[in-house]
């Protein structure tokens, strides 16, 4: 960073522990609460990137067949290579009728053979939009504000952002082609009135897949292409591309009758009969396994069931050849992948796991009661996945990122976990693998931590899983598992709120309790440290009285279990609602409840220093103190925090920065300038050694150090530093702009200041509720 005249240079001795690739923003102690922000030891850039998801086109196992849909593929192709004025088009049909295999075909023959620009984003879940959305953004060249607005807010409330992408779609060279995959829940894409994020337009196309297709749910201009099974000919054909030594074409026309020309039955059969050393080598052989081999009888094809039912016997054949050729374990780990959210990457740690309860073997392996392959638990988990690959059960997903993950066909993973439900009674394995499905993510959830900036694209990976587990899975889960993933889904949102998406945050935990209540966990202390972060989220949204009165309703609670007032839970949920009636101004009642709060923490058999988590209430105490005007108790407080923490967690780790940053401050309301500058100095050089010059916090260390030297060049009538000061001022408002937004606080602010050191303060200028005014 830029150092001021007469200022100390760069300083190689204090360096916050924020580094790495680091996305969203790090949340300040004094401003929210306790947060832990690690990244990997990489060198960090200095533009601050927001986590989005690749746009690339996936590719599917085995050729990309198109039989049967010449004429819609052919129809697409030119709406985007012709555009004219139209509305988007919609790919509609039943899980497994290929829409997003024809989906794909156009897009890469309109990006490959004829150069055209292509976006491709997985409406699967909100956060596969969202991320998807962000790296459109991008792409079209929309300021970090705006893909941080996509990421850390619903996708469908934001109009106004939705407006500026379709403005920079509209300005690009024409015949572009936008897919929006897997929009089964067309809610997450906007109001249907075409000011959400599918709309028409005269220079590209939009093209969306989804089992939806009711008018009400889709802009009256979207033109719908139903997709359903293929005619005789063209199934046969799939299956002669696919397989073509397993017979002749009345052969493959026997077959596709008794699949009834349903695409993914044909893809996954010709699949299988494609590969080497099957157990079914012809289509003769394969047809009579369906129908003779005890796999399932004959299926009335009119009914959905049916076709559901016929799908499933196709991959059970394959399942089945499997365990012929040595991989039995692979049908139960296609139910455990099926347990998740479907369509939705699973990342690959929930699947290598360490069993906590026997650390050197691999959760799924000992739980599932695995036969082990003499390579070891590991082997025996890739060489299952590998099986399942090889018959087009499960593939690595190209928008995995930087998570090794794997990704299940929606209509599979349903189907399976149908087939799974519906065995007796007396069969123990579906229990069991419910039960390894909770604790694999358990364990996936414990070995994040919220406050590690590194981590929170991978707990953006697991919190859909989370949530499908509990409102899916939980009917059939018992009370214990329940519980924990209601904690597991409080840490994900914990883990949003830390990265500042508070709106993602609430509208988890609200949808989460509606489904505890449901299953009847409504009692549990889960369900009220759940309730505990709805507090939390309202208050960082400003939502101060509704935050205080959750948070007291859950204190009141919590007070009533067992242990009552000493409990942990009781005493963070005391801690918090202290720390909301003090932001909404009563410092002197925030001030009585934090000191109770610290006494009785200190008061727990067997502690003999404070831990952090007194640490933190001493902080919190610090700041309520000052607030109230009596700014030198409270900086010798914050000397004794810096100290304490210093020793206990290191002079580099974010909580002892946040602690200098809160003392710049307490020096700063003493008109300490000079003391306040060089704090400051610190604080900036650290974070944006470690979060790049760009990372809202590292701007926001750099807007306080330079505000405080200008202040301190007001006073000596220093004009050399004040120009320093004013410049630094406005390159760094410059960059909030892009990073935050013109209307953010943070960069309101940062005019303020501005005008402050040109001698123009009035009472009028926005300004932050922790800094003097002149």
């Amino acid at each position: 960073m830029e150092d001021g005249p007469g200022l100390p240079g760069e300083v190689a001795t204090t360096a916050n522990s924020l580094s790495g690739a680091v996305t969203g923003a790090a949340v300040q102690a004094g401003t929210i609460g306790e947060v832990h922000v690690h990244g990997p030891a990489t060198r960090p850039g200095d533009d601050w990137v927001v986590t989005g998801i690749s746009t690339a086109v996936p590719t599917e196992p085995g050729p990309p067949v198109a039989h049967g849909r010449e004429a819609v593929v052919a129809d697409l192709l030119d709406r985007v290579l012709d555009p004219r004025p139209g509305g988007p088009r919609l790919l509609v049909g039943a899980g497994g009728m290929g829409k997003s295999t024809v989906a794909g075909i156009v897009a890469r023959r309109a990006q490959r053979e004829h150069g055209r620009r292509v976006w491709w984003i997985s409406a699967v879940t909100e956060e596969h939009l969202s991320g998807g959305l962000v790296g459109l953004a991008r792409d079209l060249g929309l300021g970090v504000a705006h893909q941080e607005a996509i990421r850390a807010h619903r996708v469908a409330g934001l109009g106004d952002v939705a407006d500026l992408v379709w403005r920079r779609l509209e300005r690009i060279e024409p015949g572009w082609l936008l897919v929006v995959d897997n929009a089964d829940v067309p809610e997450l894409l906007g109001p249907p009135d075409g000011t959400g994020w599918v709309r028409e337009s005269a220079t590209g196309l939009v093209l969306v897949t989804s089992r939806r297709h009711d008018r009400s749910s889709w802009p009256g201009h979207v033109e719908a292409t139903p997709i359903g099974p293929l005619d005789r000919a063209a199934s046969a054909r799939v299956l002669l591309d696919l397989a073509p030594r397993a017979g002749d074409e009345r052969a493959a026309n026997a077959l596709a009758d008794r699949l009834g020309g349903l695409p993914l039955a044909l893809r996954m059969a010709g699949l299988y009969l494609g590969g080497d050393f099957v157990a079914w080598p012809t289509f003769d052989r394969y047809r009579h396994a369906v129908d003779v081999d005890g796999v399932a009888g004959v299926f009335d094809l009119s009914s959905n069931r049916g076709r559901r039912d016929l799908v499933g016997q196709t991959w059970e054949l394959s399942l089945d050849a499997l365990a012929a050729s040595g991989l039995p374990h692979a049908r139960e780990l296609l139910w455990l992948l099926a347990c998740y959210a479907p369509g939705a990457p699973v990342p690959e740690e929930l699947l290598t796991a360490v069993d906590p309860e026997a650390p050197g073997r691999r959760l799924l392996t000992r739980r599932l009661d695995l036969e082990p392959s003499p390579a070891g638990d590991l082997e025996t988990i890739f060489t299952g996945l590998r099986g399942l690959a090889s018959v087009g059960l499960a593939q690595r997903p190209e928008d995995g990122g930087d998570v090794p993950a794997v990704r299940v066909h929606p209509f599979i993973a349903e189907v399976t976990g149908a087939v799974m439900n519906a065995l007796a009674p007396g069969d123990p394995r579906p229990a069991r693998t419910r039960r390894v499905a909770v604790a694999a993510i358990g364990a996936a959830v414990d070995a994040l931590r919220v406050g590690t900036a590194a981590h929170w694209p991978r707990f953006h990976l697991l919190t859909p899983h989370v949530h499908h587990l509990l409102a899916q899975v939980g009917p059939l889960l018992d009370h214990g598992d329940r519980v924990r993933l209601l904690d597991c889904v409080t840490t994900c949102a914990t883990a949003y709120l830390w990265s500042r998406a508070e709106r993602r945050a609430e509208d988890l935990v609200v949808r989460a309790m509606a489904v505890a209540r449901d299953l009847g966990c409504h009692a549990d202390p889960a369900y009220l440290r759940l309730r505990h972060v709805r507090g939390w989220a309202l208050r960082e949204l400003g939502e101060f009285a509704e935050a205080e009165r959750v948070l007291g309703e859950v204190l009141a609670a919590q007070g009533a279990l067992p242990g009552g007032a000493d409990r942990p839970d009781t005493l963070h949920t005391r801690h918090d609602l202290a720390w909301t009636t003090g932001r909404r101004g009563d410092w002197a009642h925030a001030e009585r409840e934090l000191r109770a709060v610290r006494d009785r923490r200190r008061a727990r058999p067997g502690l003999d220093h404070d831990d952090i988590d007194i640490l933190h209430t001493r902080c919190m105490l610090c700041w309520s103190v000052g607030m109230q005007g009596r700014w030198p108790e409270a900086e010798r407080g914050y000397r004794a925090v810096l100290a304490d923490r210093a020793a206990l967690i290191g002079a580099d780790h974010p909580d002892t920065l946040d602690t200098r940053e809160s003392l710049g401050k307490t020096l700063a309301w003493q008109g300490r300038w000079d003391e306040a500058a060089e704090e400051f100095h610190l604080l900036a050089a650290g974070r944006a050694r470690h979060l790049g010059r760009r990372h809202p916090d590292a701007l926001l260390a750099r807007q306080l150090h330079a505000y405080a030297v200008g202040r301190l060049a007001l006073a000596r009538d220093d004009a050399t530093r004040l120009r320093w000061a004013s410049r630094t001022l406005r390159r760094t408002r410059t960059l909030l702009r892009d990073v935050r937004g013109p209307d953010h606080p943070t960069t309101a602010h940062t005019g303020s200041f501005l005008t402050t050191l040109a001698g123009r303060h009035t009472p009028a200028l926005p300004w932050p509720g922790d800094v003097p005014r002149p």
